[in-house]
């Protein structure tokens, strides 16, 4: 496996054999403990540890709701011998808690604290015995060393445990460990430093090393502290705030010079400051530089190095973030994955600002968050509920106003979900007062099912929710068939030019108070008809006097597409930088085409276009249940929002019931589309994400098209997926040839769990015929590369061009420069 780096690259301390992962804390930036091993499984932030003096240098404190995690790897996964060596200081921890694990003692092994001075290591596997018990070996308040190792290959004492450099008990653990696909976690207690994990058996001398000498492991003289973009999404007008710190971890003052540059698009720099400087031992230098972003666009990193006196390159770390008016058209999104926000979950807010942030994704989603959808986008009351399908969720404007501070001091962009349906109590009373803002059914009924009696109920049981209701006539009527959705009440008259003023006014009214940098419709304003697709969610609408709205398709369009203009120009005069998505994906394909006017005006500027049946794929009864159906499907339909200036996204993801590699497969067909994701990212696709954000310019360009003409020239051997995702792009310097290339699953359908990881192909040969001279340079970009872009040797013979591309598991892009 090669090393998957996410914030750091170059320089590195020697790796010991068989460490697969160290967390010294020195290297920490509030998102990631940067891992010193070379192998890049950084360790990821949840909650809000805090900073102390380590037993070299720094560590973290952890409450109970505080730890760290790192993505599984292969590393990680050895069955026959393991080392987890660490310092700790533990806290007046008053109960058990899990201070390591990879799954659970059922799943692999996890390491307990048991107070007062004690611990438990777990193991799972054929080994009979799982506590392995010592106690009485830690001090509250003082750093004690502690290396736990097992080697399945000894037939006696397999498991060991030396506190401060001395073996102090064994056991005999005869079997091997069991595997999983989990994350390593640490922390939830105490105070933690210099965490190392091994696949080998470490032998008591080099655990009395390490603890008799800490301060060498490292093995540099200064490093690379940290290195941030203070937030993920910067806008053009804004200056970009970088901010990086190195240290000394010498013994007598070190000279040294720090440079600070930006790398953007595949080989081109902006140099920002180089600085000598002298540290004394222990000393920590931070730099801050606010970067005027101009003109440029896209992905960037923000890189610092720093060399000796002599030149020398002793480390270097960089990380990533975005320049663009418009998150939806840069890397993947973190997507539905919050329902309601109220007070109790403020302490959430910045944990999962963090979790988005480590994962480089520039936008994350709230459902159930309006009062109304349609009538009342700012509440009236400090706590209220939300009504979505057939729940409620409990809301309140301190916990709201905590996300989106939160989203915001990280630069990410937040927006709600809303529809142009009425619900909940504020739906109900509009209904009733406005009978002709409302569309029907030929039989009189509201759209949804809700004749006026249920409305009558719906609000006075909305009065009541959530407490008891005593009225079980109420209730019974509440539940009926025929009710409706749950809390939805009616869909509105969308030709009702008064109703649809009165909507876009309250839209407006909610982004301004809630501060939402942007808006997705579901059921956006459309005026329906005979003839719709109930896909869409618009049955036959009729006015109130039973007659249909809109008979004629055409005006239907016309008229939707007045809806989505006035709404937008609304909202855009007061908030000009405000971005809109729609939920108008493959599944209503045959709507939209139905209804180009409305459906140019949704893409216009880059509005973001939803698919989200790929949720269902893996059901058998889908259309998309080949692998195949699903590259080739998704590849056709971004053509078609992209023709009209807006941009696919593909959600939602199920990331509860998805394994790796089938979440590897889909993400690749995804990006060789040149579509987004939405969805919350697991299984350690951060890289990818990273990738995607970093790379953005050579996946989501506007001016970058398919090009049938290139396709033609080029061949690829061994067979891989390929022939729909050939592009081409005009630069300022020349001409970009992009080519994807997409190892096809194992499997031919598709399958959730239980999906093989595919045959990596080695030495893939992809021969150009040449319109001319050859390529200025060709790059490689793979997520499974350090650093993830790789110059190629591009040497042509006569007419014919030929790469190699050494190793592809999932997914690789090519660039040909010409």
């Amino acid at each position: 496996m090669l090393a998957l780096l996410l914030l750091a690259g170059g320089a590195a301390s020697a790796v010991e054999p068989g460490l697969a992962g160290h967390w010294s804390f020195d290297e920490f930036n509030a998102i990631h403990a940067l891992d010193g091993s070379g192998a890049g499984h950084h360790a990821g932030l949840f909650g809000a540890p805090q900073m102390t003096a380590g037993r070299v240098g720094q560590g973290l404190i952890f409450g109970p709701n505080d730890f760290m995690d790192v993505p599984n790897n292969a590393e990680m996964n050895s069955t026959e011998q393991l080392s987890v060596e660490f310092w700790i200081r533990p806290g007046p921890e008053p109960k058990p808690f899990p201070l390591f694990s990879k799954g659970s003692m059922t799943k692999a092994w996890d390491l307990y604290f048991d107070p007062p001075a004690g611990m438990n290591l777990r193991l799972g596997g054929s080994a009979p015995q799982y506590d392995h018990v010592i106690r009485g070996v830690l001090t509250t308040g003082q750093w004690t060393h502690v290396a736990w190792v097992f080697d399945s290959t000894q037939a006696k004492q397999s498991l060991k445990v030396y506190i401060n450099g001395e073996m102090k008990q064994t056991w005999d653990c005869p079997g091997k460990l069991l595997t999983n696909r989990k994350p390593l976690v640490f922390g939830r207690g105490g105070a933690l430093d210099e965490v190392r994990m091994y696949n080998v058996a470490l032998t008591a001398d080099v655990v009395r090393q390490h603890f008799a000498q800490p301060e060498k492991l490292l093995g540099r003289e200064v490093v690379v502290l940290r290195v941030r973009p203070v937030k993920l999404w910067n806008k053009p007008a804004e200056k970009v705030r970088l901010e990086t710190a190195v240290e000394s971890l010498a013994a007598s003052a070190k000279e040294c010079k720090v440079r600070m540059f930006l790398e953007y698009g595949v080989d081109r720099k902006i140099p920002l400051q180089e600085t000598a400087i002298t540290l004394a031992p222990g000393e920590v230098k931070e730099f801050t530089i606010e970067w005027p972003a101009g003109e440029l666009r896209w992905g960037f990193d923000f890189v610092t190095e720093v060399c000796d006196a002599s030149g020398k390159l002793l480390d270097r770390k960089s990380d990533t973030f975005f320049v663009t008016r418009n998150p939806y058209q840069v890397g993947q999104k973190s997507g539905t994955a919050m329902w309601g926000w109220d007070e109790a979950a403020t302490q959430r807010a910045r944990e999962h600002a963090v979790f988005v942030r480590r994962n480089y994704l520039p936008l994350t989603e709230l459902m159930g968050v309006n009062p109304d959808n349609f009538g009342k986008c700012v509440p009236d009351t400090d706590k209220w509920y939300a009504g979505q399908g057939s729940a409620a969720y409990a809301n309140s404007r301190e916990g709201v106003a905590a996300l989106v501070d939160a989203c915001h001091a990280l630069g990410i962009a937040i927006v709600p979900y809303s529809m142009s349906y009425t619900s909940g109590y504020y739906g109900t009373k509009i209904a009733t007062e406005h009978p002709d803002w409302m569309a029907y059914l030929a039989n009189g009924r509201f759209t949804s099912g809700l004749e006026t009696r249920i409305l009558e109920l719906m609000g006075a049981f909305y009065r009541h929710y959530p407490q008891s209701l005593e009225d079980k006539a109420l209730l019974e009527a509440i539940r009926k068939p025929d009710a409706g959705a749950g809390l939805s009440i009616a869909t509105v008259n969308l030709a009702n030019k008064e109703a649809m003023r009165f909507h876009a006014e309250q839209v407006l009214a909610g982004m301004k108070f809630f501060k939402w940098d942007g808006l997705r419709w579901d059921g956006h304003p459309q005026v329906g008809g005979p003839g719709d697709p109930v896909a869409m969610g618009i049955p036959p609408m009729f006015d109130f006097d039973g007659k249909p709205i809109v008979p004629d398709m055409a005006e239907r369009d016309r008229m939707s597409a007045e809806n989505t203009r006035m709404l937008k120009e609304l909202i855009l005069k007061e908030l000009p930088d405000v971005v809109f998505g729609y939920n108008w994906g493959l599944e209503y394909a045959k709507h939209g085409k139905q209804r180009p006017l409305d459906y140019a005006e949704c893409c216009k500027d880059g509005g973001m276009i939803l698919w989200e049946s790929v949720n269902r794929i893996h059901a058998p009864t889908s259309p998309w249940h080949r692998w195949k159906d699903v590259a080739d499907t998704i590849a056709d339909e971004v053509e078609y929002p992209k023709q009209n200036g807006g941009t696919l996204n593909v959600g939602w993801f199920p990331w509860w019931l998805a394994k790796d590699v089938y979440a590897h497969h889909l993400l690749s067909v995804i990006l060789a589309a040149r579509a987004h994701l939405s969805g919350a990212p697991e299984f350690g696709l951060s890289p990818w994400f990273r990738l995607a954000a970093r790379y953005s310019e050579l996946l989501y360009d506007p001016a970058m098209n398919r090009s049938p003409e290139w396709k033609q020239r080029i061949s690829v051997q061994p067979a891989v997926w390929w022939e729909k995702y050939v592009y081409e792009r005009k630069t300022a310097q020349g001409v970009d040839v992009l080519v994807h290339l997409v190892n096809p699953p194992a499997t031919e359908f598709v399958v959730i769990d239980g999906i093989q990881e595919p045959t990596i192909k080695r030495d893939l040969q992809v021969t150009m015929k040449l319109p001319a001279g050859p390529p200025k340079a060709v790059w490689l970009i793979s997520p499974d590369l350090d650093p993830q872009a790789r110059k190629l040797d591009c040497s042509a013979q006569g007419q014919n061009l030929t790469v190699v591309v050494p190793e592809l598991k999932y997914w690789d892009l090519l660039v040909f420069q010409f």
